[in-house]
């Protein structure tokens, strides 16, 4: 699909009220394309890691051990504040 067609086709869904949250960031993006020289919003070894991390098994978490755990941090956080 050309560009044109591809703007046209986004375009009748945005007049149709069809239009999904991607479409319009789509649609933002070729109205406005981000500068060449703008940084990432990630890098290669960030996507590396998630990909990575969403591999490994899954660890379920204890609530009542993490909010004694955070407990924690909080009192020692105040500790030195004070």
């Amino acid at each position: 699909m050309s560009l044109l067609k591809f703007k046209m086709f986004l375009i009748g869904k945005a007049l149709e009220g069809s239009m999904t949250m991607s479409d319009i960031k789509r649609l933002q993006t070729l109205i406005f394309p981000p500068p060449e020289d703008s940084p990432l919003e990630y890098s290669a070894e960030f996507a590396e890691k998630i990909i990575a991390a969403s591999r490994e098994e899954f660890h379920e978490i204890d609530v009542d051990e993490l909010i004694s755990q955070l407990d924690a941090m909080i009192a020692k956080a105040r500790a030195r504040n004070e």
